[in-house]
């Protein structure tokens, strides 16, 4: 199904944005996020494989040269397991990674999910705006799931064909 703008949820499928998703491409048509949607949001995901490297330049790059940020160690903690967590930028826009011993997490209640609003712009900078709307409709949902539906988040894992990377050598800087 494809977003629809006249009822109050977003519900999607990968054929709508391309393979793999176009990242971001669907928050300017988001009225609210219901429970199908959150629960499926990694659909849309896409992370590398290996965890980003930390680069001379002070970047994390994935294999392929992608920037990601990585996440605060609070939020990480709070979120995460305390687990390296990673936001990408860019293309990727939206796309969370979490890792554990630097290959991606995709499973249980610490995986990286994607962000309807993701809190940084394209560059990686810090967005007032954003941040707002990623609480309704990125953090409040997973409050809710996590704190009073399910004990677990239950999301959907980000689909294999959206992981790449796996055949790549790691280089470090």
């Amino acid at each position: 199904m494809a977003v629809d703008v006249n009822t109050p949820a977003v519900y999607y499928s990968p054929e709508d944005y391309g393979e793999g998703g176009e990242v971001g491409s669907v928050e300017n048509n988001i009225i609210s996020v219901e429970m199908p949607a959150h629960l499926n949001r990694n659909l849309l995901n896409r992370v590398p494989f290996y965890e980003p490297q930390l680069m001379n330049d002070g970047t994390y790059r994935d294999v392929l040269g992608n920037i990601w940020i990585r996440e605060d160690e609070k939020i990480a903690k709070r979120y995460h397991g305390g687990l390296p967590t990673y936001r990408g930028t860019g293309d990727f826009l939206g796309c969370q990674a979490v890792y554990h011993e630097h290959k991606i997490l995709n499973y249980g209640p610490w995986q990286g999910t994607f962000d309807f609003w993701a809190p940084y712009n394209d560059d990686g900078s810090v967005s007032i705006l954003r941040g707002v709307m990623h609480m309704p409709f990125d953090v409040l949902p997973h409050i809710d799931i996590w704190l009073f539906k399910q004990g677990s988040r239950g999301y959907e894992n980000t689909p294999d064909s959206n992981i790449y990377g796996k055949d790549a050598t790691v280089k470090n800087k």
